[in-house]
C-alpha cells in the first residue's frame, strides 16, 4: 500500500528557448511531478508515525510528518514519551493528566490510562496497601523467623499477625 500522494508543481523558468521572438517574454512553465507523504506518515518510504496513521502521537502531540520529516513526536505540554503515552506531571493521570495521584509511598500509575493508585509492588519499604499508605512493621521480635519477603501487621495490644 502507497501512502504518498502525487503532487503537481508549476515551476516558471526564464530563458527557456533562445529561439523566443525578442518582443515575447522568455518564460514558460514545466510540470513536475513530486512524491508527498499523506497526513501521519513520514520519511522517504512514508512510513506511520508513532502511535499510528490514525492518530500520530497518541493524539496528544504532532509528529515530524513529510518526506523529510524525522517522524518524533512533539508532545503538548502535558503529556511525555516517545509516542506521548505520560503525563508530564508524574503526580497526575488521567486522560487530559489533570487528576492528581492518591500514591504516597510509591510510584504512581500516572498515564492517561493509569488509575491514579500506586503501580504494584512499588510501595516504600514499610508500607502497603494499593496507595502505599498502611504502615507494615517488619515481622515482630527477632524470635520470630519470617520468610524475607514478609511483613507483619501490628493488631490490637501491639499483636503480630
Amino acid at each position: 500500500m502507497k501512502h504518498f500522494v502525487l503532487v503537481l508543481l508549476q515551476r516558471r523558468y526564464s530563458r527557456c528557448r533562445s529561439t523566443y521572438p525578442r518582443y515575447c517574454k522568455a518564460i514558460c512553465s514545466r510540470r513536475i511531478e513530486d512524491q508527498q507523504c499523506c497526513s501521519g506518515f513520514y520519511g522517504s518510504a512514508c512510513v506511520p508515525c508513532p502511535g499510528g496513521f490514525r492518530s500520530p502521537c497518541s493524539g496528544r502531540g504532532k509528529c515530524g510528518e513529510g518526506r523529510t520529516g524525522s517522524g518524533r513526536c512533539k508532545c503538548t505540554s502535558k503529556y511525555t514519551g516517545t509516542i506521548c503515552e505520560n503525563c508530564r506531571d508524574p503526580n497526575k493521570f488521567g486522560p487530559f493528566c489533570n487528576q492528581t495521584c492518591t500514591c504516597l509511598n510509591g510510584l504512581c500509575d500516572n498515564g492517561p490510562e493509569g488509575s491514579g493508585v500506586c503501580r504494584k509492588n512499588s510501595c516504600k519499604r514499610g508500607y502497603f496497601s494499593e496507595n502505599c499508605d498502611q504502615k507494615a512493621v517488619l515481622c515482630g521480635p527477632r524470635t520470630i523467623t519470617c520468610h524475607a519477603h514478609s511483613f507483619c501487621y501490628v493488631g490490637a495490644n501491639n499483636t503480630y499477625r
